[in-house]
């Protein structure tokens, strides 16, 4: 009985963490883009060398960018950013290189699961941190 009851418990354990294992890692797929006060459009070109236009384009329904100045974490509006490009693995983290609008540039670091989505003609469009190369911002003039 003690066995039996053993072997119980052991697939009570098991079997969540075995569903989700394929999960780990991706976003879940949004039907909708959050609504965001201004309106960001976005040209991101991804590992791969593919490039998308987006409108709407934020972080995850914010407006911000959070990145990481050794340990402190640092949020830079969209209207401050021209470009970002992203470099090197370190860790979970990747090094950015953000250039802003008044022509200057930094480096920082940003979670490789940080979620950019946006809207592109015939649904939406999400993509991680960690498979993007190249992100321009562009706040149409009409906004």
């Amino acid at each position: 009985m003690a066995r039996r009851d053993v072997i119980c418990l052991g697939m009570l354990i098991i079997v969540p963490c075995l569903l989700g294992m394929g999960m780990f890692g991706q976003p879940t797929a949004r039907q909708n883009v959050p609504e965001t006060p201004k309106r960001f459009d976005a040209t991101v070109e991804d590992l791969d060398g593919v490039t998308v236009k987006i409108t709407h384009a934020s972080y995850d329904g914010e407006l911000y960018l959070p990145v990481y100045r050794g340990k402190g974490l640092v949020t830079i509006p969209f209207r401050n950013i021209r470009r970002i490009e992203f470099g090197k693995k370190q860790g979970n983290r990747r090094e950015v290189t953000v250039s802003f609008q008044d022509e200057t540039s930094e480096v920082f670091q940003i979670d490789e699961n940080v979620l950019i989505v946006g809207k592109i003609p015939y649904g939406t469009y999400q993509i991680q941190a960690k498979d993007i190369h190249i992100l321009k911002l562009v706040q149409p003039v009409s906004e």
